[in-house]
């Protein structure tokens, strides 16, 4: 059973994008997400995957492989594979596509709700106002003049 946890979500971070999708095969005729039903995916994350085929109503095979998932396929050991991708260049390397994304995912600093030991929430107190100065400084143009 999943645990939930209440959290507070003290800062976004501009890294770390990445997003979790399904790929098939460059020559897959990918023509929607019912053609997914009854093929075997390698990945690892299952569960995600597995949520992600119980809410669009198709069966999924999963094998769980720790890392280099892109090469299942090629061997012809999945149809396809369940993983994390930042700019599809490992996809491409392996003559993959992308046919369906799960979700989207960055880099957050979150908080419990439960109070921090006073140690632990004066490094975040410190933290957050610094990271977001540096975010803010990023986003800002500055002119410099010589004289």
């Amino acid at each position: 059973m999943e645990q939930k946890f209440a959290y507070i979500k003290a800062t976004a971070l501009n890294f770390g994008g990445c997003r979790l999708s399904l790929a098939m095969t460059e020559e897959c005729d990918y023509q929607g997400i019912k053609i997914l039903d009854g093929l075997r995916f390698a990945t690892t994350y299952p569960r995600l995957l597995n949520r992600f085929a119980r809410n669009n109503g198709i069966n999924e095979d999963f094998g769980l492989l720790k890392g280099a998932v892109e090469v299942a396929p090629r061997v012809g050991l999945y149809d396809g594979i369940c993983d994390l991708v930042s700019t599809g260049a490992t996809l491409e390397a392996n003559g993959l596509k992308e046919v369906a994304g799960i979700c989207k995912s960055t880099a957050s600093l979150i908080q419990n709700t439960a109070a921090l030991a006073p140690a632990k929430q004066k490094i975040l107190d410190t933290v957050v106002p610094r990271d977001q100065g540096v975010m803010k400084a990023k986003e800002s143009k500055y002119i410099k003049t010589g004289r």
